[in-house]
């Protein structure tokens, strides 16, 4: 039978060693908008669109990450726009857009992330359907739960919905005072975007 998507966090998740990883933030890069915060954890309200990890009933916040400026792109600039254009046609994006954004690479303490990737998903009876499911009621419990664990993890690992061969990074807000901007740039300055746009297909 096709998956529908992944189960829900099974009984007793709180009894096991969550299997988890050390990342450095230096290695972690976040898209922004100009102007705002670089380092910002957003709690879904009600009326609000919420993403794939971000907490159910406002528990905590959450701010996205990944370790490749491709998989920043994906997860938040392209995403599904690509959909719509004939496959011989590149993608377009406004210039304007892109100047709105920055990027900056994280700096701080290492980080402890529970890793919900590769064989990891196995041992916590969960699938690889959490990161590209499309709707995100069940990936939601599972980040509660996995916020919940008495483990006090600060986020999560997942594979990239956009580009499968990556990962991202959902951080829990519980991190925050540990983590700073270590560099941020105008995204359009920045020198791997040409070679993302044209990994892309992406026109201006």
């Amino acid at each position: 039978m096709a998956s529908r998507g992944p189960p829900p966090p099974p009984a007793n998740l709180d009894r096991i060693d969550l299997p988890a990883v050390s990342v450095n933030p230096a290695e972690l890069l976040r898209l922004f908008p100009l102007g705002a915060n670089p380092i910002h954890f957003r709690v879904a309200k009600k009326s609000e669109r919420a993403y794939r990890f971000d907490a159910p009933s406002a528990e905590y916040g959450v701010m996205y990450c990944a370790f490749s400026l491709e998989v920043c792109f994906a997860e938040t600039l392209l995403r599904t726009r690509s959909y719509r254009v004939p496959a011989d046609q590149a993608t377009l994006i406004d210039e304007a857009e892109l100047r709105s954004k920055g990027i900056v690479r994280l700096g701080g303490r290492r980080l402890t992330l529970a890793d919900l990737t590769g064989s990891a998903l196995a041992r916590v009876h969960c699938d690889g359907s959490i990161s590209t499911v499309p709707r995100y009621t069940i990936p939601r419990q599972w980040a509660l739960a996995v916020w919940q664990h008495p483990k006090r993890v600060d986020g999560l690992r997942y594979v990239s919905r956009f580009i499968n061969s990556q990962m991202a990074v959902a951080l829990f807000d519980r991190c925050a005072d540990r983590l700073q901007a270590a560099e941020t740039s105008p995204l359009v300055d920045h020198p791997e975007l040409p070679r993302v746009l044209d990994l892309f297909n992406v026109g201006i």
